[in-house]
């Protein structure tokens, strides 16, 4: 019998959103539309959920770009892009066909905090 996995708590998602919003602008409609995009990952929730218990803004730089790479090919439909496509590449192409994507998705694209995550 397969083990199932519980779903991600609420001080996770909320800092999950934060993140999206700090960084990349989009916002889920709902913590249960961040949870369907991230909990078919197990592996980054076994880490979210062994790492990230408590409440905060943040996560640590390989696990946030592990989320990036999850939220990029959901939404973009590709892979989170390597430093030498270079700032335009990010800015110009990647994040708005992100936020389109996100967009479509019923999710919310808000100001970001920072031009760049990663």
């Amino acid at each position: 019998m397969a083990r199932t996995i519980k779903p991600l708590s609420s001080p996770i998602l909320e800092r999950l959103t934060h993140v999206l919003v700090r960084y990349l602008g989009i916002c889920p409609s709902s913590p249960e539309a961040l949870a369907a995009v991230v909990q078919p990952d197990l592996t980054f929730v076994r880490t979210l959920k062994s790492a990230y218990w408590e409440a905060g803004e943040d996560l640590d730089s390989p696990d946030r770009i592990a989320f990036f790479h999850l939220i990029a090919r959901r939404f973009a439909g590709e892979p989170w892009p390597a430093q030498d496509k270079g700032k335009d590449y990010f800015t110009k192409t990647f994040l708005p066909s992100l936020q389109e994507g996100a967009l479509a998705a019923g999710w919310t694209v808000v100001t970001p905090d920072s031009k760049r995550g990663g």
